[in-house]
């Protein structure tokens, strides 16, 4: 198999009734709530989350070679009967245990979606991680594929409207990437408050 996950460190302590709480609270899965205990539901990863940080992004030593990121958490995927369901995030706290925080059908459709784009590398030549990488800060997100020449598949570039899954490399990524941080930070005429913090946006490059 060409696609390869990192061994996830926890045991999804909790995760059912996490789930089925967090069900009732989203108007098109409630009534999948109601029935859970009947359902045939199945997580999918969990995959590594990567975050990157747009001045590190911009930086020059960063342009070409390795993504600049770092593991920040896991994301899963809980279908029913195949259908998308839930979009789960994970992290850890200072104690170890396991937090989740849970996104509905929405959410977990596009996830899904570009898993299922990913599928054709199952028998490519080459071997590739599977990865989440996010950029907070200018709502980037793409599943990453990492290799030695590394596959990104964007689920959002810069705007809540979900892109059609297309591979690119890093360096057209970074390429879409730039402008959005660009804009993103306040321009000249821009007032800081009185403790330097900007209102809104990424801060200022010193």
């Amino acid at each position: 198999m060409a696609l390869a996950v990192q061994p996830y460190p926890g045991a999804l302590l909790g995760l059912a009734e996490s789930l089925e709480g967090a069900l009732y609270t989203f108007e098109d899965t409630r009534e999948t709530a109601f029935r859970l205990v009947d359902r045939q539901l199945a997580v999918h990863g969990p995959f590594p989350v990567f975050t990157s940080r747009p001045d590190d992004i911009e930086d020059d030593r960063n342009a070409i070679g390795d993504v600049p990121a770092e593991r920040s958490g896991w994301r899963a995927l809980v279908t029913t009967n195949e259908k998308p369901l839930a979009l789960i995030e994970i992290v850890f706290d200072a104690a170890g245990a396991e937090l989740y925080s849970i996104r509905g059908p929405e959410a977990a459709t596009a996830f899904a979606r570009v898993l299922s784009a990913a599928a054709i590398h199952l028998d490519s030549p080459g071997s590739y991680e599977v990865r989440w990488l996010v950029v907070p800060d200018v709502y980037v997100s793409a599943l990453w594929l990492a290799a030695p020449d590394s596959i990104f598949l964007p689920a959002r570039l810069g705007s809540p409207f979900r892109p059609e899954a297309g591979e690119i490399g890093w360096p057209q990524l970074r390429e879409a990437i730039l402008p959005l941080i660009e804009a993103a930070r306040p321009g000249p005429e821009f007032v800081d408050r009185d403790d330097g913090s900007p209102r809104s946006g990424l801060p200022r490059r010193r």
